[in-house]
């Protein structure tokens, strides 16, 4: 799911297309960006309560992650348009 390039410690495959990028986050207690080369994590469409899922990609594991969070977190948004 990880692209071939731009992830510090551990570059992916592809092997899916998915093409994942290490988007990093934003925290909503102090507003600071970071983990830019590290992680990538895009919002779901789906709440969770007054939080929402999101999935993520870390430069160490291979697997795809599915967690909640606060909506005040600043996540990547990944546009998926459905198949015709």
């Amino acid at each position: 799911m990880k692209t071939t390039y731009g992830w510090v410690g551990g570059n992916g495959t592809n092997t899916s297309v998915f093409s994942g990028l290490p988007g990093g986050l934003c925290g909503y207690f102090d507003g600071i960006f970071d983990y830019a080369e590290l992680e990538g994590y895009c919002w779901s469409s789906s709440p969770f309560s007054s939080d929402a899922w999101y999935r993520g990609l870390d430069f160490y594991f291979e697997n795809v992650v599915r967690y909640y969070s606060n909506r005040r977190f600043g996540f990547s948004v990944r546009c998926v348009r459905d198949a015709e």
